[in-house]
């Protein structure tokens, strides 16, 4: 449990001072990490970490709509971000037919997504209530948006 406590921890420190950083460096110590879990022992920091690609696609339909995600030759699907519902920031998108402030959105799309999507050469999701469920008031418009990124076969075969 100890353990557990102090991987979650220092993954913590890391996420907060390296996450979405072109470069970052770090010292190995209590200067950045607060904690020394063993004290009077040496101790040694190893990191492994995957860069982010910089090129997404962004895929958005309708309510009713059938989207279809797809990758050319040897890559394959990852999924980054998914929503179903409505945004405020989205007025055109599927026009409603309620105005003002409308921000509703279901939970788990990205799993749902992931589960139907990620890994694979393509695939097909319907923007659907049945899927994902229905998290705005009844009358409002909603779409299915999904970012992704085609990735190399082998990226796949080292995350399993």
């Amino acid at each position: 449990m100890r353990n557990d406590y102090f991987s979650f921890f220092y993954f913590q420190v890391l996420l907060d001072k390296c996450e979405n950083l072109n470069k970052c460096h770090l010292v190995a110590g209590t200067e950045t990490f607060q904690q020394d879990p063993c004290p009077d022992t040496s101790k040694y920091l190893e990191v492994h970490y995957q860069c982010r690609p910089n090129e997404f696609t962004s895929e958005s339909v309708c309510e009713g709509e059938e989207m279809r995600l797809w990758c050319k030759r040897s890559s394959r699907i990852a999924i980054y971000s998914a929503m179903f519902g409505r945004t405020p920031n989205d007025t055109s998108r599927c026009q409603s037919n309620k105005q003002g402030f409308i921000d509703c959105k279901a939970k788990n799309v990205v799993e749902e997504v992931t589960k139907r999507c990620h890994g694979k050469k393509q695939c097909y999701i319907e923007a659907e209530e049945y899927i994902f469920g229905n998290p705005c008031p009844s009358g409002i418009n909603k779409y299915l948006n999904i970012t992704y990124i085609c990735g190399k076969l082998h990226f796949f075969i080292h995350l399993h």
